[in-house]
């Protein structure tokens, strides 16, 4: 029966009504309730929906393109659910103004999409929501997201990247790069996320006969995200990023800024199981370390817990 979802595991299923019910919830006590029609609601929707067709499978495979919009939504609105709920306790220091963004928008980072205000805030708070696991005093204050390990206050620029253009992803960069140094902080990193830019057919996509694309051995799609990963950092490495983040256009140092974690996030299908895979890979440009691997090790343990993908560091020396 589960043949007929694509041979999708039930496995990979089993908690989405639960999870899409619990920010309902979770939102509704706060006093937001998703606007009936609107984009967030209807991929929450999505997300019912896929669980009750794990429950009672359909006598054909879905067309191509609602299996497709059905499956990220659902799944890149589950990552985000997932991450939320572990962190309801600092969730719950966050003003219901600013989580108002969940009321209306297309906040699905999975995906591509339209930049708007909403969904670089939505990446804020899911930056923050991933900190909370392992660092303290974490709140949403310039850079973006500010936190403290240890005695040193940590500061993240939270950017996504919507153009396909590398001469505004370096400007992007070095954009967050400034806030760090302008930030009340010690150290600081850019907190990238590049998933709209993942070509995500090459790790799921319909096949004839109602099945897609399946990897036998989990080790392929990591390394088709980790030579993305490398292409990326290597075309922003061609535009001078590591000049521009080291010193400004004065010859004055930036010292703040200790690196990139160039988050990136696609739907695959290991064995049978349809999840997210997520790294964060980090992108290293000095000579001493001041904890920013220790702090990329951290934040990857908390965003990998649905989707595993080991990270390694990018090395550009100056």
């Amino acid at each position: 029966m589960l043949g007929r979802v694509r041979g999708m595991s039930l496995f990979s299923l089993r908690s989405l009504d639960e999870h899409a019910a619990w920010l309902r919830g979770y939102l509704r006590g706060r006093g937001i309730v998703p606007a009936p029609g609107s984009a967030f609601d209807v991929a929450l929707k999505r997300v019912d929906r896929l669980g009750r067709l794990a429950q009672s499978p359909p006598r054909q495979p879905l067309p191509d393109d609602e299996f497709m919009k059905l499956s990220r939504d659902a799944f890149g609105i589950d990552f985000l659910v997932e991450t939320l709920r572990k962190a309801e306790r600092w969730l719950d220091t966050i003003s219901p103004e600013v989580l108002r963004v969940y009321r209306s928008r297309d906040v699905n980072l999975m995906h591509h999409g339209r930049g708007s205000k909403d969904r670089n805030v939505a990446w804020e708070i899911l930056v923050g929501a991933l900190c909370s696991a392992f660092a303290r005093d974490v709140a949403l204050d310039e850079p973006d997201v500010r936190c403290r390990i240890g005695q040193s206050r940590w500061g993240l620029a939270a950017k996504v990247l919507y153009s396909s253009d590398p001469a505004r992803h370096v400007q992007r960069i070095v954009e967050g790069a400034k806030q760090i140094e302008n930030a009340d902080v010690d150290l600081g990193l850019v907190a990238l996320n590049a998933s709209t830019l993942v070509p995500h057919d090459k790790f799921f996509r319909p096949l004839p006969g109602g099945r897609v694309t399946f990897f036998e051995d989990p080790a392929v799609p990591v390394r088709m995200l980790a030579e993305f990963a490398s292409a990326f950092i290597n075309e922003i490495v061609r535009r001078r990023v590591v000049e521009r983040l080291t010193q400004d256009r004065h010859g004055v140092a930036r010292v703040k800024t200790r690196g990139v974690l160039l988050f990136l996030q696609t739907l695959t299908n290991l064995r049978g199981v349809f999840a997210p895979l997520t790294v964060a890979h980090f992108f290293r440009f000095r000579e001493i370390d001041c904890g920013e691997q220790q702090f990329c090790l951290r934040f990857n343990r908390a965003a990998q817990g649905q989707g595993f993908a080991p990270a390694t560091p990018h090395w550009a020396p100056r």
